[in-house]
């Protein structure tokens, strides 16, 4: 809370010729990011002035806040011949499918069709009651792949798919988005 970003424009020539700034924000959420419907506020406002040089009339946006929405995932690790057994111990990288310029990180086959995965994380062992949790998430698809399996168990190679949803309850769209995803004001 409280960050201050100064821009500083040295290209005079380009910003007489343009006579428009266009500012864009962007904050990643970290790991003590609310989970969940309380979503995380983040509010803006820009102070600047009519002068490229310095000096001038001073003036100041109406502050805008956007709140960023995060899920998390809970896996559970049991042994598939008594699934009231816990398994600890077991480790899983976290995909899914490779978006835009994205490294290509395991090539996969599902429903009989090649799919190119991006890895997004490495899990935390399961818990002695086979628990892990992955936070930080946004709504989608994703793959877990067991890297490491519990002591006296093999490595189920398979991805399992994993699907990230809201609640409509939460007035989100099935994107997890609240609204317009870039909105441009001029001042």
């Amino acid at each position: 809370p409280g960050a201050t970003v100064n821009i500083k424009l040295t290209n005079d020539e380009q910003l007489i010729k343009n006579r428009k700034v266009k500012v864009i924000l962007t904050a990643k959420l970290n790991d003590k990011a609310n989970v969940g419907a309380s979503g995380n506020p983040n509010s803006v406002d820009l102070k600047y002035s009519n002068s490229y040089t310095g000096g001038g009339d001073s003036y100041t946006t109406p502050e805008d806040t956007v709140i960023t929405y995060t899920g998390e995932l809970k896996l559970i690790k049991k042994d598939q011949d008594a699934q009231d057994k816990p398994l600890k111990g077991a480790v899983f990288d976290i995909y899914r499918v490779v978006k835009g310029n994205e490294s290509v990180d395991k090539k996969v086959e599902i429903d009989e069709q090649e799919v190119k995965l991006h890895k997004i994380t490495t899990t935390s062992s399961s818990d002695e009651y086979g628990k892990i949790t992955v936070r930080g998430l946004d709504v989608g698809t994703y793959y877990a792949i067991e890297t490491t399996a519990p002591e006296g168990y093999s490595i189920k190679e398979d991805p399992i798919e994993l699907r990230l949803t809201v609640s409509q309850a939460m007035g989100l769209n099935e994107n997890g988005d609240a609204g317009d995803a870039e909105k441009v004001t001029d001042y």
